[in-house]
């Protein structure tokens, strides 16, 4: 059987500290990057309440009715009336082609933290106005934006390099396989922490539009991990450190899919 290369247990060792390094900076200050607005002191998002009739009268009594509903919705859900602000009302617009006034309002809702905001909004259509005819609301942008996009995008690259990982076949008979290369070992060590960080900005996002996308990214890198794992096994057995690591491999695959279950269990409303 062809030797490991003596490097393989340092990649381990190196990436190994960084993956967990980063993950535990992210878990350990999840308070401040999830939940809160590093810039503004509150986080804000926008309601729509919107009143149609043949009068002008007749589409702000309308407008006035689905802000009432509106307020009233945001209070059973825990906003005090120093978070809910309506704005003026705009002015009324006739629309000739279908021969109705419609009368708009904003109502800006606030928060100190992101939960309230995305999980109101998300409940607002299903609770408030199934139709959006009457009010309708924008989903807030979430403080952890750069890091959503910075994971987002290291996962994919890191994705991309770990399909080559899958090929163990070496022309040179004397090397190891590709699949215990040191940089494939170092960019699956990786690709774990990457899987959790992905699980936890996807149960903090609060995205409904986010699930499907969240679970075949889990599932191609779960399986990219579990096929890896599965090819190289044999590699794993030249060294009592090398056995220890595989078998830390297959543990923290298996975190991996605990993580990934857990944010898909996170409620949206």
């Amino acid at each position: 059987m062809n030797q490991v290369s003596r490097v393989v247990p340092i990649a381990v060792v190196i990436a190994g500290i960084v993956m967990i390094a980063g993950v535990l900076v992210v878990v350990l200050h999840r308070g401040a990057i999830f939940a809160t607005d590093p810039v503004s002191p509150s986080l804000q998002t926008n309601v729509w309440v919107t009143g149609v009739a043949r009068t002008g009268t007749g589409a702000e009594a309308k407008r006035d009715r689905a802000r009432s509903l509106a307020v009233a919705f945001f209070r059973q859900r825990g906003f005090i009336d120093a978070q809910i602000a309506p704005e003026p009302p705009r002015p009324i617009d006739y629309e000739q082609d279908s021969h109705v006034y419609v009368a708009d309002q904003i109502v800006d809702l606030r928060s100190v933290t992101f939960a309230p905001l995305a999980r109101a909004m998300n409940a607002l259509q299903r609770d408030v106005d199934p139709t959006e005819r009457t009010v309708s609301g924008t989903f807030p942008t979430p403080p952890f934006l750069p890091l959503a996009f910075a994971v987002c995008i290291l996962y994919v690259a890191l994705l991309s390099i770990s399909v080559a990982a899958l090929e163990t076949r070496e022309a040179d008979v004397n090397r190891a396989p590709r699949g215990m290369h040191p940089f494939y070992v170092a960019t699956q060590t990786l690709l774990i922490g990457l899987l959790v960080l992905l699980a936890m900005v996807d149960a903090h996002a609060l995205l409904p539009a986010s699930r499907v996308p969240f679970i075949v990214a889990a599932a191609l890198g779960v399986g990219i991990l579990l096929l890896w794992l599965f090819k190289t096994r044999n590699w794993w057995q030249q060294t009592v450190f090398l056995r220890c690591a595989f078998v830390a491999y297959v543990i923290a695959t298996v975190l991996v899919i605990v993580s990934d279950v857990l944010a898909l269990r996170v409620p949206l409303t």
